[in-house]
C-alpha cells in the first residue's frame, strides 16, 4: 500500500511551504520530525471513495485518478550492490466544488506533487535520500496517462509500452536511469483491488502491485557511476481517506524470493501498538497464482531493533515471518535507511535468509 505507503500526504504542506516555488531537499545533518503521516491520511470532503467491484483497466490505471484526493506511484528495487526508491505522490489542492470556478492564471493548479528519491549504497554502507515538493503548474510537475505518467521536473516515471517503465531522477551527485519490464500480471490487492484499511467502507484504497519487474540501467553515487541489473517492485494506490483515526502506523513488506514467488503484507498498528484486523497481504506463486492473506494468516516476530540518530526513536531491524508453512528470516541490508524530510519513516532494502530480497517500510515509530 505504498505501504499506504507512504501516502505521505505531505501535500497538505504545500500551501504552507511553497505557494509558488519548488524545493529540493537533501539532508546535511540531523533533522527534527515535523508531521505525523497517519494524521495526514484523513480527510477529503467531496472527493470519490473506493467501492468494491471496480473493473481495473491497464494501462489506463497506471495514469492518474483526479476524482480522488491522493495517489502515488511507488517503485523500489534491489540492483546488485544498490537499493533504490523513487515515489511520486499526487494530492488535490482544490476540492470538486472549487474546480467549478474558472481560473485563468498559468500558475493555477488543482494538484501538488511530492517526490521521494533514495539510493542505498550497500558497498559503502551509505544512504542518500532526497525530497521534492512542487505545484502542478507551468509543466513543473504533474501526472497524466502516458507515456510520461508522473513527474517533478527531471524526476520522471514514463511508460514507453504497456507494463514497461523508465525511471529518471538526479540530485546532489546521485542519479538513476532505469528501464524495467513486468514479468507478471498486475496483482489486485485486497478484494479484487479494493483494499480496506478501517471499519468504515471509505477507509480504503484502490491498490494493485507489479511484484516482479526485470530491471537494468545505471546508478550514480558520489563514488562513481555503475551499471546495474536486478528486480524492482511497483505499487499503485489511490484513495481519499484510507486510514481510521485509531491507526498509528504500519509495517509494510514487499519481498521477492529466489524461487520466483513474492509476498506483500502490511501490518496496520493502532495507538496501543496492536496489529489491526485490517492488516492484509498476498502471496504470489512463481506461476502467478495469488493467495489472499488476512491478518491471522501470517505471524510477524521482531528479532532486533535499530535506534535512529535523529532522536533515538527505535525501529524494528529484523523479522521472522511465518506464512503458508514457511518461515522467512528478513533483515535490512543497511541499518540506517530512514527518510527524514517533511515526514519521517524508514524505507529500505532488505534481504531474505536463504535467498531473496525486497523492501520494508515502517511508519509511526518516530514520534
Amino acid at each position: 500500500m505504498r505501504s499506504l505507503i507512504g501516502s505521505l500526504l505531505f501535500l497538505l504542506l504545500v500551501p504552507l511551504l511553497a505557494e509558488w516555488f519548488q524545493r529540493t531537499w537533501a539532508p546535511t545533518g540531523p533533522a527534527q520530525p515535523s508531521l505525523s503521516v497517519t494524521d495526514l491520511l484523513k480527510g477529503g470532503e467531496g472527493f470519490a471513495n473506493p467501492k468494491p467491484g471496480r473493473r481495473f483497466e491497464f494501462p489506463r490505471d497506471h495514469g492518474p485518478h483526479d476524482e480522488f484526493l491522493s495517489e502515488w506511484w511507488y517503485f523500489t528495487g534491489n540492483l546488485g550492490d544498490f537499493g533504490y526508491e523513487l515515489t511520486l505522490f499526487r494530492q488535490a489542492t482544490e476540492n470538486p466544488v472549487d474546480r467549478l470556478i474558472p481560473r485563468t492564471s498559468s500558475w493555477a493548479s488543482k494538484h501538488s506533487m511530492m517526490g521521494h528519491f533514495a539510493i542505498s549504497d550497500l558497498r559503502a554502507q551509505k544512504f542518500y535520500r532526497f525530497e521534492r515538493l512542487s505545484r502542478a503548474a507551468l509543466g513543473m510537475a504533474g501526472a497524466k496517462l502516458g507515456p510520461k505518467v508522473a513527474w517533478i521536473e527531471d524526476w520522471t516515471i514514463e511508460m514507453p509500452a504497456p507494463e514497461r517503465f523508465d525511471l529518471r531522477a538526479a540530485a546532489e551527485g546521485c542519479s538513476l536511469k532505469l528501464s524495467m519490464e513486468s514479468l507478471k500480471a498486475p496483482v489486485l490487492q485486497g478484494e479484487d483491488g479494493y483494499s480496506r484499511k478501517g471499519d468504515k467502507p471509505e477507509q480504503s484504497s484502490y491498490y494493485y502491485s507489479l511484484t516482479r519487474l526485470k530491471t537494468q540501467g545505471e546508478i550514480q553515487v558520489p563514488s562513481g557511476r555503475y551499471p546495474v541489473r536486478g528486480s524492482s517492485w511497483m505499487d499503485r494506490e489511490w484513495s481519499t481517506q484510507p486510514l481510521g483515526k485509531e491507526m498509528d502506523g504500519w509495517d509494510w513488506f514487499a519481498l521477492q524470493l529466489e524461487d520466483g514467488s513474492e509476498l506483500m503484507f502490511y501490518q496496520l498498528r493502532d495507538k496501543q501498538g496492536r496489529s489491526s484486523v485490517w492488516s492484509a497481504g498476498s502471496w504470489v506463486a512463481a506461476d502467478g497464482k495469488v493467495t489472499r492473506l488476512k491478518r491471522d494468516d501470517l505471524t510477524l516476530e521482531v528479532t532486533s531493533y535499530w535506534q535512529s540518530p535523529v532522536d533515538g526513536s527505535e525501529y524494528p531491524a529484523g523479522w521472522k515471518i511465518r506464512v503458508l508453512g514457511r518461515q522467512l528470516v528478513v533483515k535490512p541490508r543497511l541499518a540506517d535507511q530512514e527518510m527524514t524530510g517533511a515526514v519521517r519513516y524508514w524505507e529500505g532494502a532488505v534481504e531474505i535468509e536463504g535467498g531473496g530480497s525486497g523492501y520494508v517500510e515502517m511508519v509511526g515509530y518516530a514520534k
